[in-house]
């Protein structure tokens, strides 16, 4: 989902410069790859297979108009962010995976309200800006409460 959702970051300079029939070629290449992966992997590891070879196909969609639209326009991408938020999302995940209890709802609801605390902390411990803006606004929150 999240390489889709990054084709239209990625060929902003196909659609600014007219170029979309570039985006559309690569878009029958990377339909013809996920067709081609999924006959190779579907046998073997079914609806899983059938996953990786979608995740595979939009990658290569988000590359390609990457790479074909960087000639046309500079995007600045923050990497190093998005790889920093997606290592705490996945120690998140980590630590909430395996929390369960009786109910499932009780579990949904238990495992987000730990798994929000715990990300809020990486966050916090992680991130200078973002531990600036919470007191900041805790800041705010105080001097509101002061008589």
């Amino acid at each position: 989902m999240a390489m889709v959702t990054s084709l239209s970051i990625f060929s902003a300079g196909l659609y600014l410069h007219k170029r979309t029939s570039v985006l559309a070629a690569l878009m029958f290449v990377a339909a013809a790859f996920n067709i081609a992966l999924n006959y190779l992997l579907i046998p073997h590891f079914g609806i899983f297979g059938s996953a990786i070879a979608t995740f595979a196909a939009c990658t290569a969609l988000a590359v390609g108009a990457w790479w074909a639209s960087k000639k046309l326009l500079t995007v600045t991408f923050p990497w190093r962010s998005l790889s920093k938020f997606s290592i705490l999302s996945g120690l998140m995940y980590l630590a909430i995976v395996h929390l369960s209890i009786e109910s499932r709802i009780g579990t949904v609801a238990l495992q987000v309200a730990l798994g929000s605390l715990i990300y809020s902390a990486l966050v916090l411990a992680t991130d200078p800006p973002s531990r600036q803006i919470f007191f900041k606004l805790i800041g705010r929150i105080r001097t509101e409460n002061q008589p």
